[in-house]
């Protein structure tokens, strides 16, 4: 751990040493619940940057849609 790191959870801890047990209880499931939402998180974009794609038409349909929809203008223009 970095120097600058264990200066701020040393901090962190003068503060809260001094709580009682219920308190540092809360404490500690208020913390592993930031915890897991984060991870769940993390989960969910990486499956929302990489899952697969979910649509009611077929390839077929998919790919005919995406042919039609293409336009070639060729338009030159000139110097």
């Amino acid at each position: 751990m970095k120097k600058a790191n264990s200066n701020i959870l040393n901090t962190y801890w003068g503060l809260l040493k001094g709580l009682n047990n219920s308190w540092k209880e809360e404490l500690i499931l208020r913390l592993k619940a930031s915890l897991m939402r984060e991870r769940d998180q993390g989960e969910n974009l990486m499956k929302a940057a990489f899952g697969a794609w979910e649509s009611e038409e077929s390839a077929d349909e998919m790919i005919s849609l995406v042919r039609e929809s293409r336009s070639n203008y060729r338009d030159i223009e000139s110097f």
